[in-house]
C-alpha cells in the first residue's frame, strides 16, 4: 500500500515500481497519477476527485464573496467517487491477477500487454512462417522426393555393373556327368555389365519426371505464397482485434464516466436512479463485449502459433511501432492512385490479370503437366517402330573346385575350367502388343484434350479472382476514408451530447445512442483499414507476386 509519493522523483517512483515488479509483489497506490503509469498493480482513480477540489474552491469564494455565510457551506462533495483501476500490464508480468468479480467493477489499463521477450512484427512472422510451416516444409520434401525420381530416372541410361561370387554342392551324378567342370564343391566369382543404348520408354521417362519436377517445385512455390498470406491474414486479424478490444476499453471508460454523470445527478436530486441503472446495463454489456473480443484475441493468437509451427499456446507481443497507418504508407502510390477512377482502374485490373496468368505458379504447374502428357502422347506414337537397343557382357571365373568328376578320353577334345564370358548386343522391335499401344495412345490423347480445358477453365477462375479481388481491395480502401469521417463526426457528436446531458439537455437515451454510435463508428474506421491490407495482400497472392514491403 503505498501513500502519494510527493517526494519522490519521477525516476525514484519508477524504479521503486520495477523493484516491486522484479520481486513479482503487488502493490496498491492511493493516487493513479502517475503511479499506474509507472508500475503500480492498482490505485484508486483519484484524478478527477482532485479535480473538484479546485472547483468547489472556486465556488465557494465565489459565494463568499456574493456575501453569503462560509459556515453554511458543505465540507463534503458527493460527487466523489472511489473507482478501481487494474494495471493489466503489470498483472502479467507478476503473474497475479484478481478475480473475475473484482475485475468487472475496475477499469483496466494496459490491456493485452503480456509479458514476454518474444515480440512479432509483420516481417518476421512471415519469415518465421515460411522457414517453419509445417505445410510449406512438406511441400519442401516433396520438392526432393521428384528430384530423386528424375535422377532414378536417369540412372536407366547409366551403365550397370555387377559382381558376385557363388559356392555350391553338387551330387554325385551331377558332378560325374559334367565331364570334369564341376565338383563336389564350387566355388566362383563373376562380373556383369549392361548399359542401354537406346529405349524410348526411358527418354520418356526422363523428360516427363524432369516437367513432374518443375511442376513440384512451381507447387512449392505456390505453398510459399499460400503461407504468406496466411500469415499476413491472421497477423493482420490479430492486429484489428486487438485494436477493437482497446476501442471497447476505452468504451468503458466512458460508459463509466457517463455513470458517474448519472450518478452525481441522482445525488444532487436532478435525476431519479433510472438513468443510473441505464448506464450500468450499458457499462455490463460492454465488458461482455470486452470479455468476447479479448477470447477472439487468444483464439487469432492460437490460429498466428499455428502457421508458425509454434507451441499453440505461447505468448507473443507485437513490435510496438507496428500501426495500420505505417502499414498503409507503405504501399506502392502509383496504386493507389491507379485505383482512383473507373478508367484507370479498369485498366490497372486488365495489367493484373495478364500478370497473373504469367506469374501464377498453379497457371505454370497446368502447362508443365499438359508438355507432360504431350512427351507421353509422343512417346506412344514412337512405341509402334522405335526399336529398343542395348549391351551386355558377362564373365565367370572359377576359383575352386572340390573332387571333380573324371573327365572322358575323347580324341581332340581337352576339358578345362578356365573362366567364360560372353558380349551381345540385344535389339528389340515392337510388332503387335494385342492392340493395347492405341488404346494406350488414344486415352492419352483424351487425357490431353482434358488438360487443355482444365487449362482454359483455371484461367478462367484466376481472372474472375484477380478482377473479384480488385473490386475489394477499391471498395475496402474508399471505405478507409468514409468511415475515418464518421468516427470523427461521431467524436464531436458526443462530447455535445455528453455536456448537453449533464446540464440536463438531453435525456439518458441520446447519450446512449451517441455514445453506442461512437464505438460503432471507431470500429468500422479500424475494420475498414486493417480489411483494406488484408484485401490487399489477397489481391496480390491472387497474381502470384507480393510487392509489399515490409
Amino acid at each position: 500500500m503505498l501513500s502519494p509519493l510527493t517526494n519522490y522523483s519521477s525516476e525514484a517512483i519508477g524504479v521503486l515500481f520495477d523493484q516491486l515488479i522484479e520481486r513479482k509483489l503487488p502493490s496498491f497506490s492511493l493516487l493513479d497519477v502517475p503511479t499506474l503509469e509507472k508500475g503500480a498493480y492498482a490505485a484508486f482513480a483519484v484524478s478527477d476527485n482532485l479535480n473538484k477540489i479546485p472547483r468547489r474552491i472556486a465556488m465557494n469564494i465565489e459565494k463568499i464573496a456574493a456575501g453569503k455565510n462560509p459556515k453554511d457551506f458543505p465540507v463534503n462533495i458527493e460527487s466523489f467517487t472511489n473507482q478501481l483501476v487494474v494495471n493489466m500490464q503489470t498483472a502479467n508480468k507478476i503473474g497475479k491477477y484478481p478475480n473475475w468479480t473484482l475485475l468487472d467493477n475496475a477499469l483496466l489499463v494496459n490491456i493485452n500487454k503480456p509479458n514476454t521477450t518474444r515480440v512479432l512484427s509483420l516481417k518476421s512472422a512471415i519469415a518465421e512462417g515460411i522457414q517453419n510451416n509445417l505445410g510449406y516444409q512438406i511441400e519442401t520434401k516433396q520438392t526432393q522426393i521428384n528430384a530423386k525420381d528424375l535422377s532414378l530416372a536417369k540412372s536407366n541410361y547409366l551403365p550397370n555393373l555387377d559382381v558376385e561370387s557363388t559356392g555350391f554342392f553338387l551330387d554325385e551324378n551331377t558332378v560325374n556327368s559334367s565331364f570334369g567342370t564341376r565338383g563336389s564343391f564350387n566355388w566362383t566369382a563373376g562380373a556383369s555389365f549392361s548399359q542401354l543404348i537406346l529405349s524410348e520408354p526411358a527418354l520418356a521417362n526422363i523428360a516427363i519426371q524432369k516437367l513432374l519436377f518443375e511442376s513440384q517445385q512451381q507447387a512449392q512455390k505456390q505453398s510459399e505464397l499460400d503461407v504468406i498470406l496466411e500469415v499476413a491474414q491472421r497477423y493482420f486479424n490479430y492486429l484489428q482485434v486487438l485494436s477493437v478490444a482497446e476501442l471497447q476499453n476505452d468504451n468503458i471508460k466512458a460508459v463509466n464516466q457517463n455513470l458517474r454523470i448519472a450518478s452525481d445527478k441522482e445525488k444532487v436530486g436532478y435525476s431519479g436512479a433510472s438513468d443510473v441503472y441505464r448506464w450500468e446495463t450499458e457499462l455490463d454489456l460492454a465488458k461482455t463485449d470486452l470479455y468476447n473480443t479479448n477470447a477472439q484475441l487468444k483464439s487469432i493468437g492460437y490460429q498466428l502459433n499455428e502457421s508458425l509451427n509454434r507451441p499453440i499456446d505461447e505468448i507473443f507481443a507485437i513490435e510496438g511501432t507496428e500501426n495500420i497507418n505505417q502499414f498503409i504508407a507503405q504501399l506502392d502510390q502509383t496504386f493507389l492512385n491507379l485505383i482512383q477512377d473507373q478508367t484507370t482502374f479498369d485498366q490497372l485490373a486488365d495489367f493484373m490479370v495478364n500478370e497473373a496468368l504469367q506469374n501464377l505458379p498453379e497457371t505454370e504447374q497446368i502447362a508443365l503437366a499438359i508438355a507432360a502428357q504431350e512427351r507421353l502422347l509422343k512417346s506412344n506414337k514412337r512405341a509402334f517402330y522405335l526399336p529398343t537397343v542395348g549391351f551386355g557382357a558377362n564373365y565367370e571365373y572359377p576359383i575352386k573346385i572340390v573332387n571333380p568328376g573324371e573327365s572322358p578320353s575323347i580324341p581332340g577334345i581337352e576339358i578345362n575350367n578356365n573362366p567364360t564370358w560372353n558380349a551381345a548386343f540385344n535389339v528389340s522391335i515392337p510388332l503387335f502388343a494385342g492392340g493395347s499401344r492405341k488404346l494406350e495412345q488414344q486415352k492419352t490423347q483424351v487425357g490431353l484434350y482434358q488438360l487443355q480445358d482444365q487449362q482454359k477453365d483455371i484461367n478462367n477462375i484466376f481472372e474472375l479472382q484477380v478482377r473479384a479481388n480488385m473490386e475489394l481491395v477499391n471498395a475496402s480502401y474508399n471505405n478507409i476514408r468514409l468511415t475515418k469521417r464518421a468516427a470523427n463526426s461521431a467524436e464531436k457528436n458526443i462530447e455535445i451530447v455528453r455536456n448537453l446531458y449533464q446540464s440536463g439537455q438531453v435525456d439518458v437515451i441520446t447519450l446512449v445512442d451517441a455514445q453506442n454510435s461512437l464505438l460503432g463508428a471507431q470500429i468500422n474506421a479500424t475494420n475498414a483499414a486493417y480489411q483494406f491490407m488484408i484485401d490487399y495482400f489477397v489481391l496480390q497472392r491472387s497474381i502470384g507476386n507480393y510487392t509489399f514491403s515490409c
